[in-house]
């Protein structure tokens, strides 16, 4: 069955008859339902299959989903849950439709062009999600107090998730997120993003920061927190780099990343999430920009969690918080 949520001048999205409407970049649009001779293709059946399993992801996450894409959904007249969709069906991964997986890591659960948060270290301790923010954002600009930041934890296997404003950016301080207790020894994905609550900002949102993998399968996420539950037959856990430099900086700062013995440390500038096919640190660096670098140390195939910091270029005035993104 169609339906249109934006009256019958807007068009409709689903089947009507031989006419199906759908949302093509922001816009509502219909056309003929075409007829095929062979509807069931490897690479038609791998598409819907991978719209089936990001659909009930979203679905999933439908507390994330609906305050993470809501300004960006009313922008382009598009709902909250195809907007998700359209963001990640990419990151459904796999040649054969057995093999097919969600990349849990790099799922976007929001959706707008506010700057984000500089999430620090996380961690899981017992059933609570705990996280470290700064007060800047991740190109070292003031943000506004009133931001808020929510936190995400997903666990996959129950088809559960959490999602909750958790405090605002207005300084230095560690937000945490309560967990349910059968979430126990369960893999748990966790994510953060912000919502701006300034009269410049109201409503836009910030892209979604993967903050790790905790539970079972032995990962953790970019602090050095401890896991949910744990596998004893699992390797042992590799130590996360430290990543030193001087920041704020005027004009140039040396960055120096130290990771554990024997281990290879690889890092990003890019603000994505490190991996072995990242860049390999074999000396120090310079930066001129203001930059987030994030790295880990890989050792016997074992990969510790993320390490962030932000270096951030001044030009040696300005102060600290407040409401107005263009004040000195």
């Amino acid at each position: 069955m169609a339906k249109s949520n934006w009256g019958i001048t807007s068009g409709f999205i689903g089947k009507l008859g031989n006419v199906v409407g759908f949302n093509w970049k922001g816009r509502n649009v219909q056309r003929a339902l075409t007829q095929t001779s062979n509807p069931n293709t490897k690479a038609q059946v791998l598409a819907r299959t991978r719209f089936a399993l990001i659909t009930r992801t979203g679905g999933e996450l439908y507390e994330a989903v609906y305050e993470g894409f809501r300004r960006e959904a009313n922008n382009l007249r598009t709902t909250q849950n195809g907007l998700f969709v359209k963001e990640n069906f990419n990151f459904v991964v796999g040649d054969e439709v057995a093999e097919l997986v969600v990349d849990y890591a790099k799922l976007q659960l929001s959706s707008g062009k506010l700057p984000g948060v500089d999430f620090g270290q996380a961690s899981v301790s017992g059933n609570t999600l705990s996280v470290a923010i700064a007060d800047s954002n991740l190109y070292g600009r003031r943000v506004s107090a009133s931001d808020r930041v929510y936190l995400v934890a997903y666990c996959p296997e129950l088809g559960d998730a959490r999602c909750q404003s958790v405090g605002t950016r207005s300084g230095e301080s560690s937000l945490s997120l309560n967990l349910p207790a059968k979430w126990g020894n369960k893999q748990v994905y966790a994510y953060g993003f912000t919502i701006g609550a300034a009269s410049y900002n109201e409503g836009i949102a910030s892209k979604t920061e993967y903050l790790g993998t905790f539970g079972e399968a032995g990962t953790s996420g970019n602090g050095s927190g401890s896991n949910t539950g744990g596998n004893t037959n699992e390797p042992e856990s590799v130590a996360a780099p430290t990543i030193s430099g001087t920041t704020p900086f005027t004009e140039t700062t040396q960055v120096t990343i130290t990771g554990p013995d024997d281990a290879r440390v690889y890092y990003t500038t890019d603000g994505s999430t490190p991996t072995a096919e990242s860049t390999l640190y074999s000396a120090a660096f310079s930066l001129s920009d203001t930059t987030t670098v994030k790295a880990i140390a890989i050792k016997e195939g074992v990969s510790s969690s993320v390490t962030t910091k932000t270096f951030t270029k001044t030009s040696g005035g300005g102060g600290n918080g407040g409401d107005d993104p263009f004040a000195g």
